[in-house]
């Protein structure tokens, strides 16, 4: 537990350093060189508040305009569920790359149309604000050396919580998660 709570603080300071890296230590790019490209697969953990799942995803990276999507989400185990209920991720997750972090070799892309529903006895949804079918965009950074895809809702904020049963507590959920990437990707801008 303590090697994955380190492994979450590293993600948390990647991301910090995204959002506040001034803008002459980071490139915004148009095109983007990706090797090998093509598809791709990630596994990790993903943390929503309380609720750990260990996931596996499948994507197509990167083409040279900074586009690519995750395709399919599979939910390999969780705990923490309660009343719950197994989670399902609204697919495809569109990726776009926007800016290269170049003194940490990181790629930030965030996911747009993040949506999370739980199906158990307590049916709720993690979305947008504008409702239960409003997709949330994610913060998502891509660290080329060590072959990592970061999540974060942002800090402080998380997802909104859709409950129509009123039987969840918590208005928003944190969701943070970090993940491998086969075959390793190395994602930069074009020269």
């Amino acid at each position: 537990m303590r090697r994955s709570t380190a492994n979450l603080i590293t993600g948390i300071i990647i991301l910090l350093a995204a959002c506040l890296t001034p803008g002459s230590a980071s490139a915004r790019q148009a095109t983007w060189t990706v090797a090998p490209g093509g598809a791709f697969t990630g596994e990790g953990l993903l943390h929503m508040g309380n609720v750990d799942c260990s996931l596996r995803f499948d994507g197509t990276f990167f083409d040279s305009s900074g586009q690519g999507q995750i395709q399919n989400v599979t939910v390999r185990g969780c705990s923490g569920l309660g009343n719950l209920g197994w989670p399902s991720f609204k697919v495809p997750i569109p990726m776009t790359a926007t800016r290269y972090l170049t003194s940490i070799d990181t790629v930030a892309a965030p996911l747009s149309g993040f949506i999370i529903s739980f199906q158990g006895p307590c049916k709720i949804t993690l979305a947008g604000p504008g409702g239960r079918t409003d997709p949330a965009t994610m913060e998502a950074l891509h660290q080329n050396q060590k072959a990592e895809m970061w999540w974060s809702s942002g800090f402080p904020g998380g997802l909104t919580v859709w409950d129509p049963a009123d039987c969840y507590d918590p208005e928003s959920v944190p969701i943070r998660g970090k993940f491998t990437i086969t075959p390793a990707q190395t994602i930069r801008p074009s020269e």
